[in-house]
């Protein structure tokens, strides 16, 4: 029996890479107005941003990506009220495929963010991501600049097939007093996230049975009650230790039972461990020269 070889083709290709950082903008940042000759890559972790691009403006918000094709002068800002968390990578990339990215926000698939994740962590391992220009570490993993590639690469790939993807059908609304219910159930929740509310306490709360409560707000929502009050104690887990709560502080405070259970949770709905997660905060420290110096209006970055 022959073997043949088959060439592997690909379809993207990041040649080098230039920014890898996660920051927090303050309720009134306004970027200066940047322009370079490689894309660059912006998603919003937390709160709603504005993006300025060429001769268009437009909301990025939570849970959005937007892709700057070089040679577009674009700037980014807060809109006053609240903060933001940011994740920005800029890189080399002349692929023809990228071409298929538009300048409109694309929603990041929930399966991509551990990618984004892995992207953070391995640049604090191989980069000084904080420095202008960014600088490699000389104790850097072995093969840490290629998996940087291969995990850039990877989400290119994967929102590339995103865009081309079947749009999932929106589950029908619920008649209007359930679809009440539901939202009084998920004001409940958010009103006692600090709080250990099970599925019983919500039945004698509003005088439904187990089966046709949780049957009314899975419909309403597309989620298991369960699924989102955990996402809601995530969500404020995170805001906690961007407060600068230790692990264990911060499982106190949302009712878990212990640090190692909080723990578990947390990565499983977020890809990445509570002690990682306050590792990629940048900002705390190092960005806030980071931020300083992109608002000096530095316009050359020099490539890795």
């Amino acid at each position: 029996m022959g073997y043949v070889e088959i060439p592997l083709k690909s379809l993207i290709n990041v040649r080098k890479v230039t920014t890898i950082l996660y920051l927090s903008f303050a309720p009134d940042y306004r970027s200066t107005l940047d322009l370079h000759n490689f894309w660059e890559l912006i998603y919003v972790d937390r709160g709603i941003t504005r993006v300025c691009a060429g001769e268009r403006e437009f909301p990025l918000k939570c849970g959005e990506v937007v892709l700057h094709r070089p040679n577009l002068a674009h700037r980014i800002s807060c809109d006053g009220t609240h903060d933001a968390n940011v994740f920005i990578v800029s890189f080399n990339c002349k692929s023809p495929a990228m071409r298929r990215f538009g300048d409109d926000p694309i929603t990041l698939p929930p399966a991509l963010r551990p990618l984004i994740t892995s992207i953070i962590e391995e640049g604090t391992r191989v980069f000084d991501c904080a420095a202008l220009p960014m600088t490699p570490l000389p104790d850097s993993p072995p093969g840490g600049q290629q998996m940087i590639r291969i995990l850039l690469e990877m989400l290119l790939i994967k929102l590339l097939r995103s865009l081309s993807a079947p749009a999932a059908e929106t589950p029908p609304r619920p008649p209007q007093a359930d679809y009440s219910l539901v939202e009084q159930i998920k004001s409940y929740l958010d009103r006692h996230v600090y709080d250990k509310v099970t599925i019983r306490q919500l039945c004698e709360e509003f005088h439904y049975g187990k089966s046709r409560l949780c049957a009314l707000f899975a419909a309403g929502t597309g989620k298991t009650i369960i699924t989102y009050f955990t996402e809601k104690k995530i969500e404020a887990a995170r805001e906690l230790m961007r407060q600068g709560k230790t692990i264990r502080e911060t499982a106190a405070l949302l009712g878990f039972d212990t640090p190692q259970y909080f723990s578990r949770v947390f990565k499983t709905y977020t890809g990445m461990s509570p002690r990682d997660y306050r590792n990629s905060l940048l900002f705390s420290v190092n960005s806030k020269v980071r931020r300083r110096q992109l608002n000096a209006g530095v316009k050359k970055i020099q490539e890795i």
